[in-house]
């Protein structure tokens, strides 16, 4: 194993050891990452299984299991190949914790992704299908036939559709998933402990993209903290330009 390949496994056994952290916080209890070299290179993520099954993290409500989450990680080196760089990650949130189902929303990103937001969600929402047929008799007139088979024909499924969540600088975090979830389904947590977990988890992520966003654009740090925090003009130096073409990316 190369030198480099060793930091990176370190970097990653960090962040795994974070992200175990993370989720104890909101759970109580202790979930195990694996992880392991794919290709080129990379790193993947995942939950450790468990006598061959899938890893889910069960969310409660009222001590009933009524969520899981699924959470997997590629990881590799940055475009400086000096910090860790999340190339892909999903969040997929399962009903009842069954990991065989098919999900019922998944938070993703892309890294690498140019036709389609890098930062987006896929919803897995079969009821709007019928509210779309239920729709049908409302909206068209049954003697027009071939009208009405085009508008179900080409109903599109929602799974397919990419949502963006911020691209590659202000995506959601796992503790940002974790505290919707909590929010929205009232699940089980001990939320003096989470609440602090949450706070520093936030303040290290969002300072950690801060900086990656401030290394896009070093233009405008520069221009602000002038302009408005009234730093001196550095003497014999000059700025490097905004990059552009990584602000703009999906």
């Amino acid at each position: 194993m190369t030198k480099n390949a060793e930091q990176l496994q370190a970097l990653v056994a960090e962040f795994s050891e974070d992200l175990a952290a993370t989720v104890e916080a909101f759970t109580g209890q202790h979930f195990e990452f694996s992880s392991k070299i794919v290709d080129n290179g990379s790193i993947s993520i995942r939950l450790k299984q468990i006598e061959g099954r899938v890893g889910i993290i069960p969310l409660s409500w009222n001590g009933h299991v009524i969520l899981g989450l699924r959470p997997t990680f590629k990881c590799t080196w940055d475009s400086t190949h000096s910090f860790l760089a999340v190339e892909n990650s999903s969040f997929a949130v399962h009903a009842q914790a069954k990991s065989n189902d098919e999900p019922l929303f998944r938070v993703e990103y892309d890294r690498n992704k140019t036709n389609r937001p890098s930062s987006h969600f896929h919803i897995h929402a079969h009821r709007d299908e019928v509210t779309h047929l239920l729709g049908l008799t409302k909206k068209l007139d049954s003697t027009k036939d071939q009208k009405i088979k085009k508008f179900t024909s080409e109903f599109p499924r929602l799974s397919k559709i990419h949502f963006p969540t911020g691209g590659h600088r202000f995506r959601p975090s796992l503790e940002d998933v974790l505290e919707s979830l909590r929010q929205e389904f009232n699940l089980d947590t001990d939320l003096g402990r989470w609440k602090a977990h949450l706070n520093k988890s936030r303040l290290k992520w969002r300072k950690i993209q801060t900086a990656a966003a401030i290394r896009d654009c070093p233009q405008t740090a520069y221009e602000i903290l002038v302009n408005e925090f009234q730093m001196p003009v550095p003497e014999s130096w000059e700025c490097p330009s905004d990059n552009d073409a990584k602000i703009v990316r999906d």
